[in-house]
């Protein structure tokens, strides 16, 4: 990816929706940024908010150009920080890429254990007119390409409600819910989703 290319991709991701609503829980910051891809998300957070952000993820699938953040090859169940070793853990799409052998629960603990405050979630969810089938595919084949080629499952759209049922469970606090994005015909009405927690 050129310099330019680089920089049209960052713009865009400046203009997404969450980004007013994060802006105060992450500026100046130190951020987690569990799940994070290529990590032109991560980029975006550090130019716009100027938070202090380390990246993890269970395999290196960063782009060149992207600051050289700390980042750590490491299991969303399994993170290797100290406990509230960040202000904020940030998970963007992250829910339904979780094998459910190893679920979604032990996660969300993870992230409260090494968080001392805060945990931002924009989650794609089902409604009763989701196609499953048709979101996982959409889903697999963008991130194909934006991942180089490299595949990533779907396990499993969750329901909003299931989502906060999960929240309650392991005691973390809704602060904000926000439907970001209503679902589109070629996407699956799969909507996206953003929650504000606190543990």
């Amino acid at each position: 990816m050129g310099k330019l290319e680089f920089e049209k991709v960052i713009d865009l991701l400046k203009k997404k929706p969450i980004m007013p609503f994060i802006k105060k829980h992450l500026k100046g910051k130190r951020v987690l940024d569990v799940g994070c891809g290529n990590g032109m998300v991560a980029q975006t957070l550090y130019k716009e908010f100027k938070c202090n952000i380390s990246i993890c993820d269970i395999v290196d699938l960063r782009r060149r150009g992207i600051n050289d953040f700390p980042f750590r090859l490491a299991s969303a169940n399994k993170l290797p920080y100290e406990d509230s070793s960040f202000d904020v853990v940030f998970m963007q799409f992250l829910l339904h890429h979780i094998d459910s052998r190893v679920g979604i629960q032990r996660v969300l603990k993870e992230a409260a254990r090494i968080s001392s405050g805060r945990i931002i979630i924009c989650e794609e969810v089902a409604t009763e007119k989701t196609d499953h089938k048709k979101a996982k595919e959409y889903d697999e084949y963008v991130n194909i390409e934006i991942h180089d080629g490299h595949k990533m499952k779907v396990f499993r759209y969750y329901y909003p409600n299931e989502l906060e049922k999960v929240f309650e469970k392991i005691g973390l606090k809704i602060i904000m819910h926000k439907v970001i994005e209503l679902g589109r015909e070629k996407a699956g009405f799969i909507e996206k989703h953003l929650w504000i927690l606190q543990k």
